[in-house]
């Protein structure tokens, strides 16, 4: 049975949308038990090249209510609306969420987390590194550190 969406990149994101079952366009990823529909062959290649963990970090970004995908630390990561992010995949593969009280505390108490240190041993308060064994709490984390990123007051510039 296919799933009921497709991904499609827009040139700078992959989108979720529902979908017509299109075969000549699809390739299916056992691994995640997910189709990936891309009209582009050499994207389509790239795509099904991806490790797992950054598979699942794309379709948690499709998923989410208003986010956008972008850069931090040079590593992906997934922006609300105000231009703050509350995800991000590192680049060895783990998902960084932005989490706060009881939901910090859930997530540490996985075996593996931590909390997320970029540079220097120097930790970022808030910040917690979930590896890929724990890919079936992901999509939760995100969420929360999506909607924590959604909660942040952007102060206006002031102008020179």
């Amino acid at each position: 049975m296919s799933p009921p969406f497709r991904r499609r990149f827009n040139g700078k994101r992959f989108i979720l949308e529902r979908h017509a079952n299109s075969p000549r366009q699809c390739i299916n990823d056992s691994t995640l038990n997910v189709e990936i529909y891309h009209p582009n062959p050499l994207l389509l290649q790239k795509t099904s090249s991806m490790e797992p963990s950054e598979a699942l970090y794309h379709e948690i970004a499709g998923v989410l209510e208003e986010a956008t995908e972008g850069k931090m630390f040079g590593a992906l990561c997934i922006k609300a609306p105000n231009g703050k992010a509350g995800v991000m995949y590192s680049k060895t593969g783990l998902l960084v969420c932005k989490l706060n009280g009881a939901d910090e505390q859930e997530a540490l108490k996985l075996s593996g987390t931590r909390t997320f240190t970029p540079a220097d041993n120097r930790e970022m308060k808030g910040w917690i590194e979930i590896p890929y064994t724990h890919a079936e709490h992901w999509k939760k984390f995100a969420a929360i550190g999506h909607e924590n990123a959604r909660k942040i007051e952007v102060k206006p510039k002031k102008k020179a």
